[in-house]
């Protein structure tokens, strides 16, 4: 398949309808049309493609269900969301 960063050479399926793709260089998250409509709903911003480095912030926001290895190194999840809400403001703000 290809991806906003070239062929994807490796494809996680995260949920039905969210997957990640990696490259010979970058990666990033695809998202089908329900998600995104679960992005508008939340107010964040809707695409087809988030990157892995900095937009993925957005999905993980958004489905923090699928990303219990981001919240799983704070002890709660409360504190999880404030620094991903931080890290968001840092890098979209």
């Amino acid at each position: 398949m290809q991806t906003p960063w070239g062929l994807s050479q490796h494809c996680e399926v995260l949920s039905n309808g969210i997957e990640f793709h990696s490259t010979a260089s970058h990666g990033g998250y695809r998202l089908s049309e329900e998600h995104k409509k679960v992005m508008r709903a939340k107010k964040l911003p809707v695409k087809t493609w988030y990157e892995e480095d900095c937009e993925c912030l957005y999905v993980i926001k958004a489905f923090p269900e699928l990303f219990s290895r981001y919240f799983d190194r704070f002890e709660t999840f409360d504190q999880g969301m404030i620094e991903l809400n931080r890290q968001i403001n840092h890098w979209f703000k």
